[in-house]
This record gives structure tokens, C-alpha cells and sequence, in this order.
């Protein structure tokens, strides 16, 4: 009895294969290979490459599966990962039948119940990622050609994982203090839930969740989590001591895609160039290198200093005068990094619930794009970020922040305002005054103070103001004047009002010049 186990245990593919059909049935031995790398090294190396379970789906020309074969394996079947099937010899030697294998996946339920290809093909796998060291990863083949004559055949079953990682590795160099576990990976967008077998799309929405590592060890690949087929999913490292956030974004077209492992490569900076500083390469199952450097900026940003100072904009009206909007074109005075290219701009956080603050604003005429503030002016300070979203030369996004901070103006026109005279109606519409010109010869007109809300300060003490023709900015007329006439804001003009529009500039007791728009119809 022994001699025979031995004997079993070793046997080679010629053994496993009959010199010739068993009566009408043929021999196939798959041999399931599931590749020399594994996608994570949380589980023992067996766990990753093991097979708990096999199951093999015969399919006809005519798109049905085969039926009288046996289609679910357990893993005793399997001798050095060798399966042989028994398949009838006429089904063989047809022309265009094919076979698919699924490892750790359906029972023997399953696997009868299906009666498709297109069934089979749209399987999911529903293993979860914490059951991955019991249940095995779940796996599938492609398509595998049968049209074999004779009925004796070995063919290699090339098994793909359908599960992906992430992992981790803080590159070790001199002056580098800190492993894995001094890090935080918050992942959102990852599924967790279910992922298909044969295609690279995804199937749930997906969810948040933050990983730890307990290692500290440097150059060491430290597994973080699995996860199936995602939508486009980001990754925000944090330093537990420091704080210091990098995040990158996973495209749509590798996320969805089965079989990636993603290594993040931490390269801390040394703490005698500055605590905490890092950065990270993503490396993905091809092994694409993405750096994303923590101790040189991604962009360097020229902005007005009038806006922008200490690595911050500040959008207010201070010293901003005979322009149309306060604000910052959003593309240009900036530098982008060798190998980015920069691809959106975004802003979060910057309006109140009124829709106050600071919008981005595209000119078609100009081509422009810009940071500007709401004409509806915020009564109280709103901070935002502005969002940079860079794409490497391999495809993998990041995103650099820029903080954004939208200050009250000292006056703002008064949202109940309403005068009417003989010449003029005034009115104030979603923060602009609107002026419908009823008297097109008048050449002065008369605003009462009323018509402004001082925001934290006196009345304005002296008024001026600049306007243009509508949708003509570059025609400022530098005859217009403007002041306060006693209690009043006097408007004077050499011409018809009807079809102008601008700023109103108001000097506050401190010096600060606040900008309120104006239009005439």
C-alpha cells in the first residue's frame, strides 16, 4: 500500500494521460499554472497560490456548456497541479470548443447550475478579502482551445488572479527613522465586495477604509489589503507623527482591472533635511514607478502676490482696482514639474450656504480660467482648497492642494435696496446693482447710501469707480468719476449710461478698496 501512495503522489503528465481513449471518452490533464509572483504577501506564500477548489466549464460552438462532464474539482484531485478531465472524445475533436477554469470560487451547486458561456462569463467572485488565507484567491483562466484529434491532449491553464493589493515600503536611507507602521493609508473607492471572474470592469461602487501596518522594518513589501475591481479609487498616506499627507489617485483604466499590485514606495526624507517630509512611488503589478516628492514641490506657483503670499490665496479687494473681478488666472504663473502634466483644476469649500465666496470662472473670449470671487459677496470668511490634479507619464494620478481663503468685503450693496426715479430704477440682483436707465439722456445720477452694507466698518469716505461696455473688459472708460456727495454716491458720465458696467470702488477708514459690481440697462 505504501509503494502504490508513492507511487501516485509522483506521477509525471504522461502518467496521468491513457496511451489512447477509454472507450469513447478522451483525457485532457490542465496544467494549472498560477505564476511565480504572488499579488500579496499578507498570507503565507501556499495561501496566495493555493487552489481550494477547481472548477472546469466545457462550451460548445454553440455558446452551451457541455453537459455529463464533472465540473467541480476540490484540491485533492489535483496532483502537482495537474488536473485530468475526462471529456467525450466526439466533444474534443469538434472544431471551436473551448474551456474555462475557475479556481477558489463557485461550489459544486454553482458550477452544475450554470447552463451559458455568457452565464459563466458574467460570474463573480464573492470571497472576501479576510477569508483569502482559508478560501484561496479567487482566480480564472482564458479561453482555452480544445480542438484536439485523438483524444489525449495537455494544455496550460494560465490562471489570473481577480483580487488586487495595495502594499507598502518605506525605502530605507541614511537619516530614515520610521517603517510602515508610522503611516496611514486612508483608501476610498476600493470594492471589497465582489469582483467578476473574465472581465476587467467593475461591478460595486465601492467603499472607504483606512490600513495600518504593524511593521517596522525598511525596505520590506508589507501587505495593506485586497480588493476587487474598482472605479477610479484614491490613496491618502499620512505620518502618524508629523501629520503630513501625500494623496494619488488610480485612473479608471488600471483600477478596474484584475490581477495589479500596488507597492507604495515611502521614501521619508532625512530628518536632519526636515522631519516627516516624504515621498511615494506607486508600483503597480507591470512595475510602474510613480513619484510623487514631498521634499520638491510638484508645482511652483507665480501668482500675484496681491492674492497670493505664504504658500496661500487670499482673495479680498484690497489694492485691487480698475479690473474686473478680484481674482487669479488659475493656468498661468505656474510651473509644473518634468514629467506631469497638469490636467484639471477643481475647487472645494470655497461658498457658503448662499452660494458665497469664490467660484472658478472660464472666459470663452480669452481662454481663460479663473479663480474669482462671487459677485453675492460672503459676509463671513470661507476657506476652501484648491485642487491641482497632475498626471504622470505612466497614467497614475496626484493631486496637490493649494489652501484658498475668501475674506468678507468691508461693503457689499445691500440685497433690499430698491430706488426709483424719474431718470433711473435701482435694484440689487445676486449681489450686482442694476441700474434700468429709464431717462437715456441724464448724464449724473444719484445713489443713496442706503444702497451699501458696511461690513464690520464705517460708510466709505471716498468713492471712485471704473465701467466698460458689456462684455467688452478691455474697454475701460478712464473719463467716468465717481464719489460720496454728502450722503450720496454720485455717478457722472459723458455719455449714455444704457449698456455699461463695472466695479464700484469703495476706500474704507483703513485704507482697504472694496470692489462692488454695477450694470447699467
Amino acid at each position: 500500500m505504501v509503494v502504490f501512495l508513492m507511487f501516485f503522489t509522483s506521477c509525471t503528465n504522461e502518467e496521468l494521460l491513457p496511451h489512447e481513449p477509454v472507450w469513447d471518452q478522451g483525457r485532457i490533464v490542465f496544467n494549472v499554472n498560477t505564476g511565480k509572483n504572488v499579488v500579496c504577501t499578507r498570507a503565507p506564500e501556499e495561501n496566495e497560490q493555493a487552489i481550494r477548489s477547481l472548477g472546469v466549464f466545457i462550451v460548445k460552438p454553440d455558446g452551451n456548456l457541455a453537459e455529463g462532464i464533472t465540473r467541480f474539482y476540490e484540491a485533492k484531485a489535483l496532483t502537482d497541479k495537474k488536473l485530468a478531465v475526462s471529456i467525450p472524445v466526439d466533444i474534443m475533436e469538434t472544431p471551436g470548443v473551448k474551456a474555462y477554469l475557475v479556481a477558489n470560487g463557485p461550489d459544486k451547486t454553482q458550477c452544475d447550475g450554470l447552463k451559458t458561456e455568457q452565464e459563466l462569463l458574467d460570474l463573480a467572485a464573492v470571497i472576501k478579502p479576510e477569508e483569502i488565507g482559508t478560501k484561496g484567491i479567487p482566480m480564472a483562466s482564458g479561453a482555452i482551445s480544445l480542438n484536439f484529434t485523438g483524444g489525449i491532449a495537455t494544455v496550460d491553464a494560465n490562471m489570473k488572479r481577480v483580487m488586487s493589493t495595495l502594499c507598502a515600503k518605506v525605502v530605507k536611507s541614511k537619516g530614515v527613522v520610521v517603517g510602515p507602521n508610522d503611516f496611514t493609508f486612508k483608501v476610498h473607492g476600493v470594492s471589497s465586495k465582489e469582483g467578476y471572474y473574465f472581465k476587467d470592469e467593475c461591478k460595486d461602487t465601492g467603499i472607504d477604509q483606512e490600513w495600518n501596518s504593524t511593521s517596522e522594518a525598511l525596505d520590506e513589501v508589507v501587505s495593506l489589503g485586497y480588493f476587487y475591481q474598482s472605479k477610479t479609487f484614491q490613496v491618502e498616506v499620512v505620518s502618524k507623527s508629523t501629520g503630513q499627507s501625500c494623496r494619488i489617485e488610480i485612473p479608471l483604466e488600471k483600477a478596474q482591472t484584475r490581477n495589479k499590485k500596488y507597492v507604495l514606495k515611502i521614501h521619508p526624507k532625512p530628518t536632519s533635511e526636515g522631519k516627516g517630509k516624504f515621498n511615494v512611488t506607486v508600483e503597480t503589478w507591470e512595475a510602474i514607478e510613480t513619484n510623487i516628492e514631498f521634499d520638491k514641490p510638484l508645482i511652483i506657483f507665480n501668482y500675484p502676490s496681491t492674492f497670493f503670499t505664504q504658500g496661500k490665496i487670499h482673495l479680498d479687494d484690497n489694492g485691487y482696482v480698475e479690473t474686473l473681478n478680484a481674482g487669479i488666472n488659475l493656468y498661468s504663473d505656474i510651473l509644473v514639474s518634468k514629467g506631469l502634466k497638469l490636467i484639471d483644476v477643481t475647487l472645494t469649500g470655497c461658498l457658503d450656504e448662499q452660494k458665497r465666496g469664490a467660484t472658478i470662472v472660464y472666459y470663452r473670449r480669452t481662454g481663460a480660467t479663473r479663480l474669482e470671487v462671487t459677485t453675492h459677496r460672503n459676509l463671513k470668511t470661507v476657506e476652501g482648497l484648491l485642487l491641482y490634479t497632475l498626471e504622470y507619464e505612466n497614467g497614475v494620478y496626484t493631486q496637490v492642494s493649494l489652501p484658498v481663503s475668501v475674506l468678507p468685503p468691508a461693503h457689499c450693496w445691500n440685497d433690499e435696496f430698491k430706488q426709483e426715479t424719474d431718470d433711473v430704477s435701482f435694484k440689487v440682483v445676486d449681489g450686482v446693482l442694476v441700474g434700468s436707465i429709464i431717462n437715456d439722456s441724464v448724464r449724473k445720477l444719484s445713489l443713496n447710501c442706503k444702497s451699501i452694507r458696511c461690513i464690520g466698518d464705517v460708510l466709505a469716505t471716498v468713492t471712485v469707480y471704473a465701467a466698460h461696455p458689456i462684455e467688452r473688459v478691455a474697454d475701460i472708460d478712464s473719463a467716468l468719476k465717481g464719489e460720496l456727495n454728502g450722503s450720496d454716491v454720485e455717478f457722472t458720465f459723458n455719455k449714455s449710461f444704457k449698456g455699461y458696467e463695472g466695479w464700484l470702488y469703495s476706500c474704507n477708514n483703513s485704507g482697504s478698496m472694496t470692489g462692488m459690481r454695477f450694470r447699467f440697462e
